[in-house]
């Protein structure tokens, strides 16, 4: 009688504990999946989708293709470079559509259709193209879609005389209206957006692939017309005078850096690159010493998260610029999803890299023990901005120097240099260490020579 009871009673249980169970279950995969778009809207991570080009002629379907890779190679080559995705069921670049991989009557046919469902709900921006008639020879319309509400964002038609600049300008109007979102806007600073003149970033994305192609003076004059119709994007100006210092013309640079800080003054990058131009250009010592404490002074810890807080206050809340300051604390890199270092930050690179600034300025108004005071900056993980500025340092102080002092700056500089060209999480062009001007003693010595010409590998490459 006492079994029978017992069972009755686990059969009770379970009828009502098993449903209870599947609900609890949906109900978590709910929560989990709010969550996750939550967070990829709070983090500004939306990815693009794009669609297979549409084409009403059959003769068109190769071509479709074409143009849906070209557009995608157009997108991936922006800075900083999208979260690119391929949409449910559509062609990826191998002309293979996802959903022929299983079929539907099979289970692995409707686990995939399952997830293409699944993947259908996260938001995204979705593009898509279509070939239309045109009394030109190339024309295309463009879509762009908030998803998974499929509310229409932009559209946009083009045409012209070659798909090379169609799809230029697709894209350029594609990326600027996604940039210009609602969900992307509000986590853009002041000083990074774009108006709606869609030319100014064309001409954007013109110098970039001049500057790709090693034609400076090109890209300066492109990016010239860029500000002239983006008069409040601070990174077009960063981008000129980094091609402007690239050809020598420090002083011209060093006034364009200045210039920036003084309209961005919160635009922590501009006013590091202007100390360095300044530092290159050889500018009064006393002026950039103080210029390199207020920099000091706004990147401690307290500045930052005053600044961030600042950002959340009732009429001032700007959620780009919390994102902003809240980047220098990050552990990981926003704009592409990498690992930054353990126990190490944005904050703490530029911080380092400001203090070997600093002593590089005190080293020649004064006597400081280089190699000693240095040392102690570089323990631990000083980031790879701060090894590099100290590898240039070390290069400069070569002159008039001989003996034991000239064998130490050169094995201090190629450790230093090593360790940069060396990290992968180094955000730094190697092609720089080839042409920079502070590293031209160090090259004109036989062993930095040899060791250029053994990283490089071909000994023309290096001057």
């Amino acid at each position: 009688m006492g079994s029978k009871s017992a069972a009755d009673v686990f059969d009770t249980v379970n009828i009502i504990a098993v449903p209870v169970l599947f609900v609890a279950a949906i109900a978590i995969l709910w929560v989990w999946r709010k969550f996750r778009d939550w967070n990829m809207k709070r983090r500004g991570t939306i990815p693009i989708e794009v669609r297979e080009v549409r084409h009403t002629e059959e003769e068109e379907a190769d071509l479709a293709h074409k143009l849906t890779v070209e557009f995608s190679k157009y997108l991936v080559e922006d800075s900083p470079k999208p979260h690119l995705a391929q949409p449910p069921g559509e062609a990826g670049v191998s002309g293979l559509a996802a959903d022929t991989h299983a079929p539907p009557e099979t289970v692995q046919g409707v686990f995939s259709r399952w997830m293409f469902h699944r993947a259908a709900q996260k938001p995204a921006h979705s593009v898509q193209l279509e070939i239309l008639p045109s009394d030109q020879t190339c024309a295309l319309s463009a879509q762009v879609m908030e998803m998974p509400r499929n509310r229409i964002e932009a559209v946009g038609f083009f045409e012209g005389s070659c798909w090379r600049d169609v799809i230029a300008d697709v894209g350029s109007f594609c990326l600027q209206e996604i940039r210009r979102s609602p969900l992307n806007a509000r986590h853009t600073p002041r000083w990074e957006r774009w108006s709606a003149d869609l030319r100014g970033y064309r001409c954007y994305r013109d110098a970039l692939e001049k500057a790709g192609e090693n034609d400076n003076e090109a890209a300066i004059k492109i990016l010239l017309e860029a500000e002239s119709r983006e008069a409040s994007n601070v990174h077009l100006r960063l981008l000129r005078a980094q091609l402007v210092e690239s050809l020598g013309r420090r002083e011209e640079a060093a006034s364009i850096y200045r210039l920036c800080s003084q309209i961005w003054s919160q635009n922590i990058e501009a006013r590091y690159r202007g100390i360095a131009a300044r530092i290159n250009a050889e500018a009064d010592s006393t002026e950039v010493l103080e210029e390199i404490k207020e920099v000091k002074k706004l990147l401690s810890r307290r500045s930052i998260l005053g600044k961030w807080m600042k950002s959340h206050y009732p009429g001032k809340k700007h959620l780009g610029e919390a994102h902003y300051w809240l980047s220098w604390e990050r552990t990981w890199n926003r704009r592409n999803g990498d690992v930054i270092a353990l126990r190490q930050n944005k904050r703490r690179i530029f911080l380092t890299a400001v203090k070997v600034m600093e002593l590089g300025v005190k080293s020649r108004v004064g006597d400081v023990d280089l190699s000693k005071d240095m040392s102690s900056l570089l323990k631990g993980r000083p980031g790879w901005m701060a090894r590099y500025n100290a590898a240039c340092i070390y290069a400069t102080k070569m002159g008039g120097q001989n003996g034991e002092v000239l064998d130490s700056y050169i094995v201090a500089a190629l450790d230093s240099l090593s360790r940069v060209l060396r990290d992968p999480r180094a955000e730094f062009n190697p092609e720089w260490a080839l042409v920079d001007p502070d590293l031209q003693q160090l090259k004109a010595t036989p062993e930095g020579s040899a060791w250029l010409k053994s990283y490089f590998g071909d000994p023309e490459r290096v001057p």
